[in-house]
């Protein structure tokens, strides 16, 4: 599973729906849905998103780690979901204390029908309550009275997600629909964008979280090298 989010400035945010819109017309599609785009429009679409200004943040997780933890929540997929937006509101929040952004102002949305509400909001206040793992303390920065779900229609900018989810994707499966050949480009393109560490401007650890490491991914060796390695520079 690849979960993908950005922070956006809300001032910022019908400049950024003009850049979408203006792709859509020039792909001639109703939605930049990743998976009914080709290569090049990928590309372009990566390419343009890199020069606007916001926070990626991306987790990868692969299922066939879970190990006991499956059994714990009765191996439903909406319970690894929501395990999977606390490891990406980790990094929100995170990225909120270095940049001195208070919790009331930060909104955070999320596609409609993927995740159940109450439960995600009920789930995120214990994780605030008892923040068993060290990351999890980020998470006093999110309110989750103020997760909302929203379709893409509703909020576009959703799709910037999608476009992050699909970077990371790319690069760690493998199956017969791709051929079992992995693309790192749109990553690469996008890489800028990531929330990274100001001293070595890192990615992994910061804006993207392997759960619970690269190794555990089981990535193709150039895919975890380039990982291992990549840089907002």
């Amino acid at each position: 599973m690849t979960i993908g989010g950005v922070l956006v400035d809300n001032d910022r945010r019908q400049d950024i729906i003009a850049i979408l819109h203006d792709l859509q017309r020039e792909f001639r599609r109703t939605e930049l849905h990743c998976t009914n785009l080709n290569h090049n429009q990928l590309v372009r679409y990566s390419r343009e998103v890199s020069r606007i200004r916001l926070k990626a943040f991306g987790v990868i997780s692969r299922k066939g780690t879970l190990g006991s933890y499956a059994r714990e929540i009765g191996h439903k997929s909406s319970s690894y979901y929501h395990k999977n937006v606390q490891y990406i509101l980790e990094r929100v929040g995170m990225c909120a204390a270095e940049y001195g952004i208070k919790q009331y102002e930060i909104t955070v949305c999320i596609e409609s029908g993927i995740c159940e509400l109450s439960k995600l909001k009920k789930y995120i206040s214990l994780c605030r309550i008892n923040p068993i793992y060290p990351d999890s303390k980020h998470l006093k920065h999110i309110d989750p009275e103020r997760i909302i779900t929203r379709s893409k229609q509703e909020e576009p900018l959703l799709q910037l997600c999608d476009l992050v989810a699909h970077s990371l994707y790319r690069c760690a499966e493998r199956n017969q629909g791709n051929l079992g050949v992995t693309e790192s480009r749109y990553l690469r393109e996008l890489r800028s964008r990531f929330y990274s560490d100001r001293a070595n401007k890192k990615v992994i650890g910061r804006g993207i979280k392997a759960v619970h490491s690269l190794d555990q991914l089981h990535l193709e060796e150039d895919i975890k090298a380039e990982l291992e390695t990549l840089t907002t520079e």
